[in-house]
This record gives structure tokens, C-alpha cells and sequence, in this order.
């Protein structure tokens, strides 16, 4: 994001609202740039109730669910926090179902969640007290509240299966920057795998069936921004220094910022 303006040919700009995003030049983790979307109270863009402002992978970028990707950024918010749903940085599958994977941070606590059709898993947290993950909740259009350390309002039954590492505490994106690293592949029948590092740590790898049964179409998409229902406060995503990479050689992952496998 080193440019005056976004790149269009690399992102899809349908669901960012003019005037709310910017490249911001006090603010960056590499170079001396980064992008900032941002909410307030006026802002809707998904009805009465939801607040939406956000950029995704251009449709010539997309890829294949199911095609293997490996995916780093960096990220930070400030401002006000939400005490409902808040998505910032999902992939989708052409559906109109929930992220497969996804960024959340209800009541200022960042979890990471794995969805297996409408059963959603919660695999992290950077909440240190939030002992008994990964938790199982079943996701339905009224499920908005996504706290661990409270537990899952409701069981589904799923086959994934999440392998955490020594400290799977996730860092604070309210405090600085945070590095993640994500390895994805969305699958059915038990052939999903996804590995979370942030900060150069190990966090967990998630394995089973991954993504929705049922989605429009073949392809898989990044969206970063701000997702959430409505609160009065104003909030600011960044986000700089994204790549997506196809395939990854195995020394990549124990190299990374001295990352390593679990």
C-alpha cells in the first residue's frame, strides 16, 4: 500500500465505502504506508443493524476452495470495541454462508474460528484465561456473540480437530501490529488444514472438514476491513505488508521470524 491510492486491479472495492478508507502515512509496519478503513455511527452498509466497510481480493485473483494458499500480513485496530460480532480479515467461499476462517474481536478479545458448514469451532484467543478452546457453538443468523472464556451458547457436532501449540495466546491488536501467518486449504470430508502463526509463534493447526457443504461457485476469497454490528463508536482497521503466496517450501515455516511446526 505504497501508493497514493488503492491498486483496483489487485482489490475489489464494491464493499468500501468513499471517504471512510485511506492510504495512511503516519501509520505502517513495513515502508511508510499502510491502508486504514474505517467505521463510525453514521456508517451502515448491510442494513439497519450491521456496519460494513471493507476491500477483498480482486475476482482475477481469486482461487480455487480447496487449492492450497499461504497467506502473510500485518494488522492493527484502535478505537471502539464491540460487545457483538466484529470480523476483521475472513475467507469466504462463494456463499452466502459464514467465513470459513476468520478474524474476530468481540468485547476487545481476538479469536480466530473455523467454520465446518454451520457448526463454528473457536480455535484461539488472546485472552490467557480462555482455557478450554477449541469451543463448538452452532452458527445460525442470530449468533453474534463469539467470548470463550463464557463458553459456547450451543454444541454442534464436527469432525475438526485442533492441535494447539506450548502458547497459543493470540497478541493484542489493540496494543501494536500483529504479524500473522495463515496456511489454508479449505476441504470437505475431512481434507481441510489450517495453520495460524502470529508474531513468528506457532498457534495451533486445524484439520477436518472445513468450509460450507453447499456455496455457488469454486472460488475462495480474502476481505479485510471492518465487519460488525452497529456500535456508536468509531473504529479504524490498518492493514500493510499482505501476501499471498500458492505454495510454500517446508523450510519457509520453520524460518519465518523463527516460527517453527508444532
Amino acid at each position: 500500500f505504497e501508493d497514493r491510492t488503492i491498486d483496483s486491479s489487485m482489490w475489489w472495492m464494491r464493499q468500501a465505502h468513499h471517504g471512510r478508507y485511506r492510504i495512511e502515512p503516519r501509520m505502517s509496519r513495513v515502508a511508510r504506508k499502510s491502508i486504514a478503513i474505517s467505521v463510525d455511527g453514521l456508517m451502515r452498509g448491510c442494513g439497519r443493524s450491521c456496519q460494513r466497510n471493507e476491500i477483498r481480493e480482486a475476482p482475477q485473483h481469486q482461487i480455487k476452495f480447496g487449492e492450497e494458499a499461504w497467506y502473510s500480513f500485518s494488522f492493527r485496530l484502535a478505537g471502539a470495541t464491540s460487545t457483538s460480532r466484529w470480523v476483521s480479515g475472513q475467507w469466504k467461499q462463494q456463499s452466502g454462508g459464514s467465513p470459513f476462517l476468520a478474524q474476530r474481536f468481540n468485547r476487545g478479545v481476538y479469536t480466530i474460528t473455523v467454520q465446518d458448514d454451520d457448526c463454528r469451532v473457536i480455535v484461539a484467543s488472546s485472552d490467557p484465561s480462555a482455557q478450554d478452546l477449541p469451543a463448538t457453538e452452532q452458527n445460525t443468523s442470530h449468533s453474534a456473540r463469539i467470548f470463550p472464556v463464557s463458553g459456547a451458547k450451543s454444541t454442534c457436532k464436527t469432525d475438526i480437530k485442533v492441535q494447539h501449540s506450548a502458547n497459543p495466546v493470540l497478541p493484542d491488536p489493540y496494543r501494536g501490529w500483529v504479524d500473522m501467518n495463515y496456511r489454508v486449504r479449505g476441504g470437505r470430508t475431512g481434507t481441510g488444514r489450517i495453520e495460524i502463526w502470529a508474531n513468528g509463534r506457532f498457534i495451533a493447526r486445524v484439520t477436518g472438514s472445513i468450509g460450507d457443504k453447499v456455496a455457488a461457485g469454486p472460488y475462495q476469497y480474502f476481505k479485510f476491513g471492518i465487519y460488525r454490528n452497529f456500535a456508536p463508536g468509531s473504529a479504524t482497521a490498518y492493514l500493510d505488508n499482505y501476501t499471498r503466496i500458492r505454495s510454500m517450501p517446508t523450510s519457509y515455516v520453520h524460518s519465518r521470524k523463527g516460527g517453527r511446526q508444532l
